[in-house]
This record gives structure tokens, C-alpha cells and sequence, in this order.
């Protein structure tokens, strides 16, 4: 046989290849097994990344041999594609999440939303609600929306709260008349505008508008109680035979002009000057005053007769007692109204009151929870509106009108009060609950009635006529007084004069009238 060199190269070469095929199918074996591991396609995730990339990195380390023992590497691939596929989708994920993130971030905080950032706030939420919940997720903490979104629901609703108090006021003065058609007896109706308004938040304030109609009622209301007030006080007082009679130009802030009614008797009056001719006069003259009263757009006549007596002809006169007291005043009937103790605090969310109001009528329940803003106001102006708030609501609530209703509250400095519209001794307030003590030292207060005691009357007479004196006024001193008795002589042909401090005299305006003094009280101004 000889050299069998070539046998045992044989031999040889094919251990090695053995050799090398068991490595190779080794490794071969262990990729192939990584590649199984997979998850298949529709069930990867970006957390099985690390395995596909070290799958994919062995098996590109791999001989050719050893990969086509491998074989198919569709999993490999399949898991490839996928984490491509969620990587690019995560990529879009995070920019819609950081679009939506940035949105929420730019809003402001819940203390500084308005009602302008509204369209902002609704972009974001429906942005927001766009997002798939992967990323939602991504967007985070959303608590700066969640605030802003509960500021606008708000701001919305107390907005909806300010429109229906503004709208209420603005009917009112819508309801008023013009400035030219006003009368005395709008008086209430105009009052009542004012106070509602006033009671009105700057915010409602606004919402009501121009409220000239409301101004221009209050300026004729004035006015009209200037003209009133001044037609009332305005008094001619002459004593038959001075030479001269005292016709004011200004009374009580408004304007006098004096004409006489009839104009043949210029000749003994000088409606200019006042004077007074008496010469010639062959009997006791009257001479009608007419008195034009201007305030502003308004006037009103009143008329007085003033007696002028011929020459040499004493009149009949009475002297009174001695008047020590000149208080005859009499005292208003009062409302049921109650002031609060000092108001410290407004934060009423930490510390919450409920009370209840009643009229004996009504029963009307008041919860302050909340912390009130004072926003320029005092804490008895802003306690005191958000206690006439709930009596307002109650009244709404139950269909009465509010013009109708019996209670209101307000404030004033650091303190607010209750009270009745209603006068007299049958008008009351009640308060319950648990905290009224909280704001008051007693749960139970009246009005009051009027007191008259101390007015006094009589009448005089001068044959024809008859005025009944009522003094329910407490007097400054004796010319006060006087002033007063001529006011209610005017209807007889009397008239008042001071005799001294403590002393009146009643003097006929002609020596042919008698004075006839009677009444209730006549004993204690004269004798018998």
C-alpha cells in the first residue's frame, strides 16, 4: 500500500470538519433560540428592544455556515419592524404630549385665571382629550388644567350670579320715568333703585350700565323736595301796620319771586322792595302774595294774604303764658334693626356660620362658607351684602318679588345689620341657628312706635276761620316758635309776635276780628 499520507490527511480533515460543524451548529443553536424567545410581532413591546438588538447582533456575528443553520430569521425581522414602528410612534406620542404639555404649562395659576383665558383652558382640556392614553400618560401631572378648568367654572358661574343681580337693578331704572315725568310719589320706587345698586359688587356695577335714568330721578326727586320743603317753610309774617313786609328770595335753597295777584294794589305794596303804604287806606286792606318756588326745572306757587290796616286802628291781642320747655317733639315709629358685633374676619371657609333670619313671616336660612374678598369694601359692607344675597335668593327662590320683601341686610365700616322694612312695635326680627351669637349679643329686637305725648294743640279762631295749632316739633327757642304758630295761622287773620324770651302774642290782623282761642290744650299757653 505504501504512503497512506493521504488517508490519515483525510481523516484528519474530516475530524476538523466535525469539529467545526458541532461549533457552528453550537452556534447557531443558541441565536436561533434567542430569535424564538421573541415575542411575536404583534405581541412586542420597546422593553424587548434589548433582547431583539442582542438577537440581532449575535446572529450578524455569525459565520455564513452557521446563519444558514439558523435558518428562517422571520421573528428577528418581524421583531425589528415592530420596534421600529413603536419607536417612531413613541417619538410622535412624546411631540403631541409635549405640544399638549406646553399648553397646559402656559396657563396661569388658578388665583390669576380670568374669564379671557376661557378659550385658552378649553383648547388645552380638548387637546388634551385628543391624545391616545399612552400619551396622556406622557403629558403627566394635569392639575394646572384640572384648577384653571374649576377657576372658569367659577369665575362662569359667579359671572352668571352678577348678570341676573345687574339685570334686575338695570329693570328697575329702566322702569323709572324720564327726568321730566318724576313726581314725589316715584320717590320710593327710586330710593329703592339707588340702594339695590349700591348694594351691587364694582363687577355688577358695571354690568348695569349707564344709570343716568337713575341719576336724573334722584336729581328731580331733589328737586322736587327742595321746591316741597321750601313751599312748606316759606312764611310772610305782618302785623298790619309795619312799613314794610319781608319777602324772601331764597328759601331753603330754592328761588322766591313774588308778584301781587292783583296788580291795582301796587300802589300800596312794592312787590320790589317790600315797603308798605298805609297812608290813605280808608279800611283794613287784604293783598294777596303769590310766590313763584324754583329749583333747577321744577316750581310752585303759594299764596299769602297779608292784612294791611288803615291808619289809627288798634287790633285786638292776646298774650300767652310763660313757655319754659319748647320741646313738643314727638318721635318717629322704627324699624326692627339690629348691628352686628365688629366683623374681624371675612374668611368664613375655615370658620363657617349659619344662622337664620325670620319676620314672623318668612324664615330665611344664611350659610357663609366661603372666604369673602373685601375688593376695596369694608368687612361690614361685604358680610352685609352677602347676608342680603341670601335674603335676595330667598325671595327669588319662593317667587316674591323683591320690592315685596319684609328683610335686608347691609353694611357699614366693620360692621353690618338686619332690619325690617316695616315700622312699629309689630315689627320684629328673629335670628336661629347656631351661630347667630356669633355676630349678635341677642337674637330678638322690635321697632318702635310712634310717641306723641308731648305734642300740644288749640285753636284759634277769628270769627271766620279756624286753624288748629299742632306743636310736634322740639323748638330751638321762642322766635322758632313763632315762626311755626304764623306758619299754621296762615288760614286765619292772626298773627304771632314775640313778646320775650319765654312769651308770644297773638294779634288780630284787623281791629275788627275777635280772637277766640279753644282746644285741649289751651289752658296751658293762656288764661281763661
Amino acid at each position: 500500500v505504501g504512503d497512506i499520507s493521504r488517508l490519515t490527511d483525510a481523516e484528519a480533515a474530516i475530524a476538523e470538519l466535525e469539529a467545526q460543524a458541532a461549533l457552528d451548529l453550537a452556534a447557531a443553536t443558541q441565536v436561533k433560540d434567542q430569535i424564538a424567545a421573541l415575542p411575536a410581532k404583534a405581541e412586542i413591546t420597546l422593553a424587548d428592544k434589548t433582547a431583539v438588538v442582542k438577537a440581532r447582533t449575535d446572529f450578524d456575528a455569525l459565520t455564513s455556515a452557521q446563519k444558514t443553520l439558523v435558518g428562517a430569521i422571520s421573528r428577528l425581522t418581524d421583531a425589528e419592524t415592530a420596534i421600529a414602528e413603536l419607536e417612531a410612534q413613541a417619538a410622535l406620542d412624546l411631540a403631541a404630549a409635549n405640544q399638549v404639555k406646553d399648553q397646559i404649562a402656559a396657563l396661569p395659576a388658578k388665583a390669576e385665571v380670568t374669564l379671557a383665558d376661557k378659550t385658552a383652558v378649553v383648547k388645552a382640556r380638548m387637546d388634551f382629550n385628543h391624545l391616545t392614553p399612552a400619551q396622556k400618560t406622557l403629558v403627566g401631572d394635569i392639575s394646572r388644567l384640572t384648577d384653571a378648568e374649576a377657576a372658569i367654572a367659577e369665575l362662569e358661574a359667579q359671572a352668571a350670579l352678577d348678570l341676573a343681580a345687574a339685570t334686575q337693578v338695570k329693570d328697575q331704572i329702566a322702569a323709572l320715568p324720564a327726568k321730566a315725568e318724576v313726581t314725589l310719589a316715584d320717590k320710593t320706587t327710586v330710593v329703592k333703585a339707588r340702594m339695590d345698586f349700591n348694594h351691587l359688587t364694582p363687577a355688577q356695577k358695571t354690568l348695569v350700565g349707564d344709570i343716568s335714568r337713575l341719576t336724573d330721578a334722584e336729581a328731580a326727586i331733589a328737586e322736587l323736595e327742595l321746591v316741597a320743603t321750601a313751599k312748606q317753610n316759606l312764611n310772610v309774617t305782618y302785623n298790619g301796620t309795619e312799613d314794610k313786609v319781608t319777602l324772601p328770595s331764597v328759601q331753603d335753597g330754592a328761588a322766591v319771586t313774588w308778584i301781587l295777584k292783583d296788580s291795582v294794589q301796587s300802589s300800596i305794596v312794592n312787590i320790589s322792595t317790600g315797603s308798605i303804604n298805609r297812608a290813605g287806606l280808608p279800611a283794613n286792606t287784604d293783598v294777596v302774595l303769590i310766590a313763584t318756588i324754583t329749583s333747577g326745572t321744577v316750581s310752585d306757587t303759594k299764596e299769602f294774604t297779608i292784612n294791611i290796616q288803615a291808619e289809627n286802628i288798634e287790633p285786638e291781642s292776646i298774650t300767652s303764658k310763660a313757655i319754659t320747655n319748647f320741646d313738643f317733639s314727638f318721635e318717629y315709629a322704627t324699624q326692627a334693626r339690629k348691628e352686628s358685633k365688629k366683623i374681624t374676619s371675612t374668611d368664613f371657609q375655615s370658620n363657617p356660620k349659619h344662622f337664620t333670619i325670620s319676620d314672623g313671616t318668612v324664615t330665611i336660612p344664611v350659610d357663609l362658607t366661603w372666604n369673602i374678598p373685601l375688593n376695596g369694601f369694608s368687612s361690614g359692607q361685604v358680610v352685609g351684602s352677602a347676608v342680603d344675597s341670601f335674603i335676595q335668593d330667598y325671595y327669588n327662590a319662593h317667587g316674591i318679588n323683591l320690592g315685596n320683601r319684609t328683610v335686608a341686610g347691609m353694611g357699614f365700616g366693620d360692621t353690618f345689620f338686619i332690619t325690617t322694612f316695616k315700622t312699629g312695635s309689630d315689627a320684629s326680627i328673629t335670628l336661629g341657628g347656631n351661630d347667630w351669637s356669633f355676630f349678635f349679643d341677642n337674637n330678638h329686637y322690635t321697632g318702635t312706635d310712634e310717641d306723641r305725648s308731648k305734642n300740644r294743640t288749640f285753636n284759634v279762631s277769628d270769627g271766620t276761620n279756624t286753624a288748629t295749632i299742632l306743636l310736634e316739633w322740639e323748638y330751638i327757642d321762642m322766635d322758632d316758635l313763632v315762626s311755626d304758630l304764623n306758619y299754621q295761622l296762615a288760614s286765619v287773620s292772626v298773627t304771632t309776635k314775640k313778646v320775650n324770651a319765654t312769651q308770644f302774642q297773638l294779634v288780630a290782623n284787623s281791629a275788627e276780628i275777635t280772637i277766640t282761642i279753644t282746644g285741649t290744650d289751651k289752658s296751658q299757653f293762656f288764661e281763661n
